[in-house]
């Protein structure tokens, strides 16, 4: 009795590691991932590097976007947003879209805040020629 017991153990086991490995397959990313600094980001095909912050003292928040294209970039759009936290939701406080025919671009908004939690969302359109690419980023959230 214990050795067809012991059997029947030793086939299910063998039964289900055979069957895991069949199921065992690798997911490729869509982009490949490079480290930057202490970050993990996405390789893309026409940006470099990118970042994304939120400032804030004073009663006064400032949000900034930074981005750095490759020598193929013709042109870059840059729509930055300062959005407040409204309960379970990200709410617009402010809004800008800015183009820039540069391969790099920086720019910032500042807004008097009240009390609240604050972000930034970035979303970064790079053109290099009729190509294109949309990278949205969001800097870390900030209480006030």
């Amino acid at each position: 009795m214990r050795k067809r017991i012991f059997a029947f153990v030793t086939a299910l086991v063998l039964m289900l590691s055979l069957v895991s490995v069949s199921f065992a397959e690798v997911d490729l990313p869509e982009r490949i991932e490079i480290e930057q600094g202490s970050e993990i980001m996405p390789l893309y095909d026409h940006t470099s590097t990118y970042s994304t912050s939120l400032f804030i003292s004073g009663g006064s928040a400032t949000a900034k976007a930074s981005i750095k294209g490759k020598s193929s970039v013709t042109k870059i759009t840059i729509e930055l947003t300062l959005q407040k936290k409204n309960l379970l939701w990200w709410k617009e406080v402010e809004s800008h879209i800015m183009t820039y025919y540069n391969t790099a671009a920086g720019p910032s908004l500042t807004k008097a805040v009240g009390s609240g939690t604050y972000r930034t969302k970035a979303v970064y359109t790079v053109y290099s020629g009729s190509n294109s690419e949309t990278i949205t980023d969001y800097s870390s959230q900030k209480t006030v």
